[in-house]
């Protein structure tokens, strides 16, 4: 919960204090903050639910979990940065209303696609990669065509983040700790699944896309 109250704590400020301490895109900022909020409470909302879930395999090792830990990092703290802070104002440029419209209208869709994703995957779900007890290969939902929507989401959502905060550094720098972490899990979490479920995650392989339908 730490986290989240943090995060609120971060909101709040921006929406009553800070613009007293410096000039910035108070639009900008905002939508910045409450969707990285949103981003959050989904995580947690649903890390809570299933945390106590035992698991029989791990592969953290194999997650490079450090390294993991530093994109996430990245993706998450520079736009946290970018509003609190002036050190990243070299790199703002001139936005618009059509390019925050842009922005928020991709960042709701990747929320809804992440929050889909736990939905469906229900108790499966786990923020590192492990093998649960009893576990089960979800191929229904949203999973029914793509295998990683949690992925999905968060590129959308971050593609999205690049058009909201008006700022080269946290636009490109967010998107790619994002696409990084997507690059590095990807391989890693599918052999996991093949060597759990074999032929079965084969075949559903076959008549499924890892991101985005007809596409990839």
């Amino acid at each position: 919960m730490r986290p989240i109250l943090a995060l609120i704590a971060l909101v709040a400020w921006g929406l009553v204090g800070f613009p007293l301490t410096r000039e910035f895109s108070s639009h900008s900022a905002v939508v910045t903050l409450v969707g990285l909020m949103a981003l959050m409470l989904i995580r947690k909302w649903f890390d809570f639910r299933f945390a106590e879930t035992s698991f029989k395999k791990s592969y953290t090792k194999r997650d490079l979990s450090q390294f993991i830990r530093i994109l996430i990092g990245l993706a998450w703290q520079l736009p946290i940065f970018w509003v609190f802070n002036p050190a990243l104002d070299f790199a703002n440029y001139e936005g618009s209303s059509l390019l925050l419209l842009l922005g928020v209208v991709l960042c709701l869709c990747g929320l809804l696609v992440f929050f889909r994703a736990h939905a469906d995957l229900g108790a499966g779900f786990s923020p590192t990669l492990v093998i649960k007890d009893k576990h089960q290969l979800i191929t229904a939902g949203i999973y029914t065509r793509v295998r990683h929507p949690m992925y999905l989401g968060l590129l959308i959502y971050f593609g999205g983040q690049a058009f909201v905060a008006h700022n080269l550094v946290v636009g490109v720098g967010g998107l790619l700790g994002i696409m990084l972490l997507v690059t590095f899990r990807l391989e890693r979490e599918e052999q996991m699944l093949i060597d759990e479920f074999g032929d079965e995650y084969k075949a559903y392989a076959d008549r499924s896309h890892r991101l985005i339908p007809g596409v990839l």
